[in-house]
């Protein structure tokens, strides 16, 4: 089997640390999963050993007392989404020279960091979490108090509700801070979706919402069944069109109709009305209300910054977007991390572009693949095109002793040279972070035709990496396309700094409003959606 193979199905290659703590995080965790809330008496006790939290221990109170004195930066399973948000939001702020909404404590970066990736000490599990926990109130406090003074609490309810809501009260509540905090860098998308919000509730009021079934497999422009009747109306509805065909014919128009509606929800674009189209057109307005609900609260960590140029990746979407002075320029397909070794949510600055790469193949790997693969054929090294290193000198293949393995420890470096059917294709590029997240390319092209694109084991393979080079450096007149080209097929290792560096967002939204005004949804690929509404709705 080829390593690039491999790669996709079977081995990890790229992993990620969010992809390690639902793992070995998570498994800590999990040994002590009963705790709730905290005893108030433990909270007042802490804020007095940790000088950092004097001057903030009454508002740290007051934020508990509120909340009822629970844990609201961890559940059972470890660190959730507001904590990360939090580290995000702040971090761009950050990198982007908006340093006056404040910074990330380095206490809480750390600790952030050790729940993540598990190294936790497991004898002080229950103290490190707590720790952490007033650490990032603390943080967080620090935050509204410098950014808004004058309406503390309400900002504090817009980042941070304190009480679980009913859909009714959230809707409501959504309204009410519509434009209640002018201060804050939040995202137009907020407002959009607030619009369509209106529009589902409407739904919600004035339509009954029963199961369409599907009598046969599928329909398609010429069929004719009296299910299409429903369908059209169904259709209606959801698109607020003036659609007027009660015809039980499926007609080109429907078909447009289907089209639009596969378009905005990422689904297979056939026109043909089949099981997952119906899926689609039968998911309730209840259930479309709290997926823009937790959208809009995930969108309020998530500041509009206004960048010369920028990159993102929205992962439930399986695209890369690149924008220039806010506008789109154009978009990809990538393919990003499966739900067991899922791509991180976080922010970071593109700082390199490496042609012809190498592959440091992962220890896990080696042991599952290369070692058995060896064993087997030994032209599997030279069709591979391996190279072996001890302690950073090169090994020759044939001094090593593939009888002892992987029964023993490998005490040798892989690294697969670069070429077409190198791992990470012909290009990767690089923007460094603790997550060792990196968008490339990969001889498995194939995988993109797939609406559905969650294969990797967190790093971020795109689809049209030539182009995306050629963009990045397109504002030096010595980037040819034919140079990009030219090193990308070189078979040498060759690294390029960009000057000045390029904002990337990696980022997790199921429900957006598109440039054309269009409501798209995602599916819920690694159920954040569900994690986040069990945290703030009934």
């Amino acid at each position: 089997m080829k390593l690039w193979a491999t790669f996709i199905w079977g081995s990890l290659f790229c992993f990620t640390l969010t992809g390690k703590s639902l793992s070995v995080g998570h498994s800590l965790l999990l040994r002590d999963s009963l705790f709730t809330s905290i005893d108030s008496s433990v909270v007042i006790k802490q804020l007095e050993l940790d000088s950092s939290l004097t001057s903030l221990s009454s508002a740290i109170l007051t934020f508990y007392r509120k909340r009822h004195f629970d844990y609201v930066w961890f559940t059972p399973k470890g660190l959730n989404e507001p904590a990360r948000s939090f580290k995000n939001m702040l971090q761009k702020y950050n990198q982007a020279g908006i340093m006056q909404y404040g910074i990330l404590w380095p206490s809480v970066k750390e600790g952030i960091r050790k729940f993540e990736n598990g190294t936790v000490d497991t004898n002080k599990l229950d103290s490190s979490r707590l720790a952490l926990e007033l650490q990032l109130t603390g943080n967080f406090c620090q935050f509204i108090h410098s950014n808004f003074l004058a309406n503390k609490s309400i900002a504090e309810e817009w980042y941070m509700p304190s009480d679980t809501l009913s859909i009714d009260s959230a809707v409501k509540r959504v309204y009410s801070q519509e434009y209640s905090l002018d201060s804050i860098l939040f995202s137009k998308q907020i407002i959009q979706l607030t619009n369509q919000l209106r529009k589902y509730e409407k739904l919600r009021q004035n339509h009954s919402w029963s199961v369409i079934t599907l009598p046969g497999k599928a329909y398609k422009v010429g069929d004719k069944n009296s299910v299409l009747k429903a369908i059209k109306q169904r259709i209606a509805v959801l698109t607020d069109s003036t659609y007027t065909d009660t015809s039980s014919v499926f007609t080109p128009q429907l078909k447009s109709m289907v089209l639009r509606m596969q378009k905005n929800a990422g689904i297979a674009y056939d026109g043909i009305i089949g099981r997952e189209f119906m899926e689609l057109i039968n998911i309730s307005p209840v259930d479309r209300i709290m997926q823009i609900l937790v959208n809009i609260q995930r969108l309020k960590w998530m500041p509009d910054i206004n960048y010369n140029e920028n990159v993102i990746v929205n992962i439930p979407e399986f695209a890369m977007h690149v924008f220039q002075a806010g506008e789109l320029c154009w978009s990809s397909a990538v393919v990003v991390g499966k739900p067991s070794t899922s791509t991180a949510v976080f922010s970071g600055n593109m700082k390199y572009i490496v042609f012809s790469p190498y592959w440091n193949v992962p220890p896990s790997i080696i042991k599952k693949e290369v070692i058995p693969s060896v064993k087997k054929n030994g032209n599997y090294i030279y069709k591979e095109r391996l190279e072996f290193s001890q302690n950073g000198k090169p090994v020759p293949a044939v001094a090593i002793d593939w009888s002892k393995y992987p029964e023993n420890p490998f005490p040798y470096s892989i690294r697969q040279k670069p070429g077409r059917n190198n791992s990470l294709g012909l290009i990767k590029f690089l923007f460094p972070n603790e997550y060792d997240i990196y968008l490339h390319d990969t001889p498995a092209k194939g995988l993109f035709n797939s609406a559905s694109r969650s294969f990797s084991h967190g790093c971020i393979r795109i689809s049209e990496p030539q182009k995306f080079a050629e963009h990045l450096l397109r504002n030096d007149p010595a980037w040819t396309k034919e140079k990009i080209a030219s090193l990308m097929k070189s078979g040498k290792e060759t690294w390029v700094t960009l000057i000045p560096q390029i904002p990337v967002s990696i980022n997790y939204f199921t429900a957006w409003v598109d440039k054309n005004g269009e409501l798209n949804f995602r599916n819920d690929i690694y159920g954040l959606d569900r994690e986040l509404g069990k945290l703030y709705y009934k």
